[in-house]
């Protein structure tokens, strides 16, 4: 696109802000020569003297130079509000301006879920049982990683360690309203690994990244391993 500067006869061009000499219009003055692209001229010492009275128009890089000096300053000011609206246009921001960064999706909390945990289910001398995060609030939020699984007795006291990560794929689950998200507990079968805690009274879990707890009613009996999944967006 080209746009005439005010106050001259210079076209500024704003792929690579280039000025283009404009002839004068008849009955005004035309521009200094050496203005535009007039190439350079080589000053030898055979150039052809003026007639005495005159003085030859000075069309070497001296004149160039000035003219181009003289079109930034002329076109500085504008050329800057031109690029500006250009950049605005294209990017919908303007210059000394900063976008907004996107609204960052909440981890959930203990208050926005309820937690429950699915009957056995085995295979290959494994027991599985999956935890359930269904989020009963009115806002998408996220859970990422590994929750924290401990047994407990009927005195809430802890049977054993807790279990243990096993390793796999992480990855950041959303979880819309009224939807889950799931972790697998595994163990081992009682009748391959007979050395087992005491069977459960509560499983008490912790939401990745939060420091509260929930306290699930449930019977299990841990055997040989006690290993937990990350958080997952299917069972």
């Amino acid at each position: 696109m080209l746009v005439r500067a005010p106050g001259s006869k210079v076209l500024l061009g704003l792929e690579g802000l280039r000025a283009i000499a404009v002839p004068a219009p008849s009955g005004r003055s035309a521009p200094p020569s050496g203005w535009g692209s007039v190439p350079r001229q080589r000053h030898t010492a055979s150039r052809t003297p003026a007639p005495p009275g005159r003085v030859p128009p000075d069309t070497g890089p001296t004149s160039f130079t000035a003219a181009k000096v003289y079109i930034m300053i002329t076109i500085s000011g504008r050329a800057t509000a031109l690029v500006s609206a250009a950049l605005l246009a294209a990017t919908g921001v303007s210059v000394g301006t900063t976008a907004q960064a996107r609204p960052r999706t909440p981890t959930c909390h203990v208050a926005q879920l309820h937690l429950s945990i699915g009957q056995a289910t085995g295979g290959a001398g494994s027991v599985f049982h999956t935890i359930r995060f269904t989020n009963i609030s009115q806002h998408t939020c996220v859970l990422r990683g590994y929750p924290g699984v401990s047994l407990l007795n009927r005195h809430h006291h802890q049977i054993g360690a807790p279990a243990t990560r096993n390793p796999h794929p992480v990855s950041t689950v959303f979880v819309h309203p009224h939807h889950s998200a799931f972790a697998t507990i595994r163990t081992n079968n009682p009748s391959v690994v007979p050395t087992c805690r005491p069977t459960s009274t509560f499983i008490r879990v912790f939401p990745p990244a939060s420091f509260q707890s929930v306290l699930i009613p449930f019977h299990l009996k841990a055997c040989g391993v006690f290993q937990v999944n990350p958080v997952q967006s299917t069972r």
